[in-house]
């Protein structure tokens, strides 16, 4: 089981808001799926805020259980990786949690998936919004020295 590191607990504790007849919250999902699943279900998220909620809200238990693009943001990952985790590990559930942007870039691939019966689970958080990329703009135009900036997280801009 891989641990938390002591000295952060408690530091910044991850919430949300559970309110009653609201929208479904994207954190929540990622809970219930995780609940759901096998423990040693294999996780892999594309780039965006989906890859954040998916990465803290999933407990990985088992190594190499978590698959992303390692901070290189090639939106469109989860997808044709998940596909990939899959025929590498045949005996495993494979979840993709992928945002709606990241999705309509390789929707195609469930075209693959098929043919070849490959049989992968994908869950869409539809925010209807390239939000990484609106953070990335917000970022680059608050900041002096910018951390990120659109043209490097959203390459349609």
């Amino acid at each position: 089981m891989v641990e938390a590191d002591p000295r952060l607990a408690g530091a910044v504790p991850l919430y949300y808001d559970h309110a009653e007849g609201g929208a479904i919250k994207p954190q929540m999902v990622v809970e219930q799926l995780r609940d759901a699943a096998p423990s040693d279900a294999i996780v892999v998220a594309g780039v965006g805020q989906h890859q954040m909620w998916a990465s803290q809200y999933w407990q990985f238990d088992y190594p190499y259980t978590w698959v992303n693009s390692g901070g290189a943001g090639t939106m469109g990952f989860a997808v044709p990786a998940s596909i990939g985790a899959k025929v590498g590990r045949p005996d495993r559930t494979v979840w993709a949690i992928d945002g709606d942007g990241c999705f309509q870039m390789t929707a195609q691939e469930l075209v693959t998936a098929t043919a070849e019966q490959i049989p992968v689970k994908i869950a869409i958080l539809n925010n209807a919004y390239l939000a990484w990329c609106a953070n990335g703009r917000r970022c680059s135009t608050r900041s002096a020295t910018p951390r990120c900036t659109s043209r490097r997280t959203c390459p349609t801009t």
